[in-house]
């Protein structure tokens, strides 16, 4: 892959340490004056692993022109110039990177409705602008134009908002539904909409959006939406199937005969008038496509060559020909009306890797949410997917024991399918580890230590523990704090657990026998990473980014980072070694003096966030991400000296405070890849700035809220310009 050449800078004090008055949250400050340290690590650049095709494909959208767009969780749009066979992403100005519906208007504009806004393209994807003046709502699910032009965006928890002016305003037209969540759009033959809700049924609307009707339906959680000619649609729930009215809502009735599985999460109507329906694998495996010719009224699996059964979209492209996106295995196509499926993500890399482990003999491997279990036997390089016996692809949780076994936790323990699994044989066969688990509740983390011992946490229900390898489970309860967020266990047998709420961490020194609380020096008792580098060295992250140390087993804990806002996700490194720390949507930082100082390490790093870290046997290091699959960082050699002090990168703006305007400048040592965006103060960024190659020496561009970020709030922001693995930061106040 090319490679950026690096930014080199050099931060001084004054220019970057002495805000006062920042907000607790503030984001990248601090990364930012890590770099202060008169030693940082050596160069190192990320590599994506494109052995991991797939995603979780919540849209797909025909182009008039022959292209299809999917949209991802993560990952962002992606487009197809050849039905689905390969994919290529579609990203520059998309800073909101889950996508829930995807939109192509009677001009061929390009809408996105993600977690944070609407985005908009007027030239095919190239590039995207925000879109979201007068939106209140950032959660945007679903997405339509109507037969006047106008466009609708259903959204997470304050209904229906229109716009008129291609996106430039929106206004509130939800009336009745004005608190609800509306999850899908659609608009039958004769013009009439209707929106799906969560728990409140069916609404429609007679005159393009303005005013709503509720219509029932029978059904609970409503996720999918399909018209099929004048006054018929079909609706698919989470949790009762799927429902059908043939007079605009006024009746209805259940279709869900040979739908084995009651989840469905996709419906659609070919041109023809086939209805295809799409559920998980909630249903111990029985789940998948499904094919109706007869309106609803049968179905009829539609299975044949898919690997998972989690089906998030559907795409009835063309006679024959169908496209089916799916809840982490990317997207697979039909030739044949379903008779028979083949994957389809060549280019697609959004898997979502939740878990990293090294075994004993060098094995790396991968947990993913949908694909399952990803090894690798040559250090990061080539990967393989290793799901014998695997009763569920939603992986949350991954570790390697002393001893040799892996195990893998599943997100949610069910009587047929889920929990933890367990290999003996380098993940080349998994079998159940569950005796003592109790059905329904969710494990959030895994460790393995010596003499089989195994620790799962939970959301909510404590921590279990086992003696015999998995073979049988017991409860470890009566903590403050229920939520077991991360667990690790030292070679010596000693566990660290970190939890959520007021009770910060625990610590056992006889292998979870009995544990003592230790949060002495801790201010933010939310721990989301720890780790156990040595007997004496521990290692923990907060949901707020700080980073503590302990040199006595927990007694006490020293911070050594503040925080930034930014969860601190996992943290991975030997004693004598360097220490890594990974943050939801900062990256990676690492440290090779136990956290004395250290840097950002993000060259290359296309996706920052970072849900897990592992070593492998020669050093080198890999980051499983949200939406971007496995990064490698190959091994470097000790540190080198910090770029002299002639090689300077200022960034200001002017002027500061300011009301309308400001210009932002800055000056490079060296031509190099940048990005400069605006954040706010929890982090989220509300403007793109520059996304690409910059000279050496001076540049500037204008920055006009009203324009690049209507929804920019008053108070102090950040700027952030990055380039290869390093960021500074200034803060700015805008004022209204």
């Amino acid at each position: 892959m090319p490679l950026h050449r690096p930014l080199s800078l050099r931060l001084t004090p004054s220019s970057l340490c002495t805000e006062s008055a920042i907000p607790r949250a503030a984001l990248l400050l601090l990364a930012a004056c890590m770099l202060l340290s008169p030693r940082i690590a050596a160069q190192t650049v990320w590599e994506q692993m494109k052995d991991f095709k797939g995603g979780i494909v919540t849209a797909l959208e025909p182009h008039p022109d022959g292209r299809i767009y999917a949209g991802t969780l993560g990952s962002g749009i992606f487009v197809s110039v050849d039905e689905g066979k390969s994919w290529t992403p579609k990203n520059t100005g998309l800073d909101a990177r889950d996508v829930h519906d995807i939109l192509i208007d009677s001009d061929q504009a390009l809408y996105v409705g993600t977690s944070e806004a609407v985005y908009k393209s007027t030239n095919g994807g190239d590039s995207w602008f925000h879109s979201s003046n007068g939106l209140t709502q950032p959660g945007v699910n679903a997405l339509l134009q109507t037969r006047n032009g106008a466009i609708l965006a259903g959204t997470e928890g304050r209904g229906i908002f229109i716009t008129t002016n291609g996106g430039a305003n929106w206004s509130n037209q939800s009336n009745a539904m004005s608190v609800f969540r509306v999850t899908a759009l659609a608009m039958d033959a004769g013009g009439i909409v209707y929106a799906g809700t969560v728990n409140k049924g069916v609404y429609s609307s007679k005159d393009g959006g303005s005013t709503w009707v509720s219509r029932g339906s029978g059904a609970g959680a409503i996720t999918a939406l399909a018209a099929r000619g004048a006054a018929e649609l079909f609706v698919a729930s989470s949790n009762t199937g799927c429902f059908r009215t043939l007079d605009t809502g006024r009746t209805w009735t259940p279709i869900s005969d040979g739908l084995t599985c009651p989840d469905i999460r996709a419906i659609a109507v070919s041109a023809t008038g086939t209805v295809y329906a799409g559920s998980t694998d909630a249903c111990s495996g029985f789940g998948g496509m499904f094919k109706s010719t007869t309106s609803g009224d049968s179905w009829v699996a539609i299975t044949k060559g898919m690997f998972s059964r989690s089906v998030r979209s559907i795409l009835p492209y063309k006679a024959g020909l169908l496209l089916c996106g799916m809840q982490g295995d990317g997207v697979y196509a039909s030739s044949n009306d379903g008779a028979q499926w083949n994957p389809s993500s060549e280019g697609l890399h959004a898997v979502t890797v939740q878990g990293l482990a090294t075994d004993v003999a060098g094995a790396i491997y991968a947990s993913t949410l949908g694909a399952g279990i990803y090894r690798s036997r040559d250090g990061g390089l080539s990967w393989t997917r290793q799901n014998v016996g695997l009763n569920n692809v939603n992986v949350g949780a991954i570790a390697a024991s002393p001893t040799g076994d892996v195990y893998a936790a599943t997100e949610d323990v069910g009587p047929l399918s889920g929990g933890v699994m367990r290999s003996s044989d380098g993940g080349d066969n998994w079998w159940k580890a569950n005796t003592g688990l109790p059905a329904g509740i969710r494990m959030i983390s895994l460790a393995a230590g010596p003499e089989g011992g195994v620790y799962a946490g939970t959301q909510s229900n404590y921590l279990y523990r086992s003696t015999n390898f998995g073979a049988s489970w017991y409860q470890i309860s009566g903590w403050e704090a229920k939520t077991v967020a991360c667990i690790d266990v030292d070679e010596f047998a000693n566990v660290y657990a970190g939890t959520y709420g007021v009770s910060g961490a625990y610590v056992s020194t006889n292998a979870g026998a009995v544990f003592v609380q230790r949060k002495v020096g801790m201010t933010d008792f939310n721990i989301s990473a720890i780790r156990a580098v040595s007997n004496r060295l521990c290692f923990a992250g907060t949901s707020s980014g700080i980073l503590y140390r302990s040199t006595n087993q927990g007694e006490l804990w020293t911070t050594v980072r503040a925080g930034n806002g930014i969860r601190a996700k996992t943290i991975a490194g030997k004693e004598g070694s360097k220490l890594y720390v990974g943050f939801d949507g900062l990256g990676v930082f690492v440290t090779a003096d136990e956290g004395v100082s250290g840097s950002e390490m993000n060259a290359g790093l296309t996706d920052l966030h970072v849900m897990a870290l592992t070593e492998a046997a020669d050093g080198s290091v890999l980051a499983g991400t949200y939406g971007g699959g496995v990064f490698r960082a190959a091994a470097t050699t000790g540190v080198e000296e910090s770029p002299s002090r002639d090689a300077v990168l200022n960034l200001g703006a002017f002027p500061d405070p300011f009301t309308a305007s400001t210009r932002v400048s800055w000056t490079l040592p060296a031509a190099s890849h940048i990005t400069l965006r605006v954040h706010d103060a929890l982090g989220r960024v509300v403007a793109t700035l520059f996304d690409g190659e910059a000279p050496t020496g001076p540049q500037s561009v204008s920055f006009n809220p009203a324009t690049d970020a209507p929804r920019m709030r008053s108070g102090a922001h950040f700027l952030v310009l990055s380039g290869s693995e390093r960021s500074v930061v200034r803060v700015v106040h805008f004022v209204k």
